[in-house]
């Protein structure tokens, strides 16, 4: 009984394709989620939730928190400042590794105590991390 497993990255997604499998789902589901980036957002006042399958934990790859001109404004389109200014908190990327770098989950609120200082008070913004699930050791 011979089992053909393929994986392919093709234009960033990820194909799994397995002849002679039955009851398989569920490893490629795994692997699917291994392989994977993954990219999760939340507006200030929200909560970030992580989370990697049994037998994996958190790579966090890239972590910016600061203003935001569509995701998360609740201000008309005309009304919103089209100037970009520098919102951008440095702590961002170390913050979100402290506290979730290794875990299988993890929770962040997002706002501005968090990931302070608050370079722009009065501005919306939001927390986005891309990471990926590594097979635990």
């Amino acid at each position: 009984f011979k089992r053909l497993i393929v994986v392919l990255l093709l234009s960033n997604k990820l194909v799994v394709s397995c002849t002679s499998c039955n009851r398989d789902e569920y490893f490629l589901g795994y692997l699917t989620k291994l392989l994977q980036n993954h990219t999760a957002y939340a507006c200030d006042g929200e909560h970030l939730s992580l989370h990697c399958p049994r037998h994996s934990t958190i790579s966090v790859q890239s972590a910016f928190y600061g203003q935001d001109y569509h995701i998360c404004s609740t201000q008309e389109p005309d009304t919103r400042m089209t100037e970009p200014i520098n919102c951008v908190a440095p702590t961002s990327l170390q913050k979100v590794l402290d506290e979730c770098q290794n875990l299988r989950s993890c929770q962040l609120l997002v706002n501005s105590r968090v990931f302070g200082p608050d370079l722009c008070p009065g501005t919306t913004k939001f927390l986005l991390v891309s990471f990926k699930c590594k097979p635990s050791k």
